[in-house]
C-alpha cells in the first residue's frame, strides 16, 4: 500500500474490509509504503483497503479486486 498526505512520523492504520491488517509510519514527507497480506478468508471480488492517519485524521480508501482464476493445486486425493 502506498499513500501520501499523512503527517511525518504519524501512525497510519491499514485496514482490509474494516479489519486492521497492518500499520505504517509516515515518512519525513508524509508518505507511507507498507506491504500487506490479503487475508486468506477474502472471497473473490472487490474489497476495501483503507489507510487512516491517527494524528491527522486523514484517510484514503481504494478498492482491491481479489481474483482466484489461477491454477489451483490438487492434492493426491483429487480424481478426474
Amino acid at each position: 500500500m502506498r499513500g501520501t498526505g499523512f503527517q511525518p512520523g504519524e501512525t497510519v492504520n491499514i485496514l482490509f474490509d474494516g479489519n486492521l491488517v497492518s500499520s505504517a509510519t509516515g515518512g519525513r514527507t508524509g508518505k507511507v509504503l507498507q506491504m500487506i497480506t490479503v487475508p486468506g478468508t477474502a472471497l473473490p471480488g472487490d474489497h476495501m483497503v483503507e489507510a487512516d492517519g491517527l494524528t491527522s485524521g486523514f484517510g484514503a480508501r481504494a478498492f482491491f479486486l481479489a481474483r482466484t482464476d489461477w491454477a489451483q493445486a490438487c492434492s493426491p486425493s483429487c480424481s478426474d
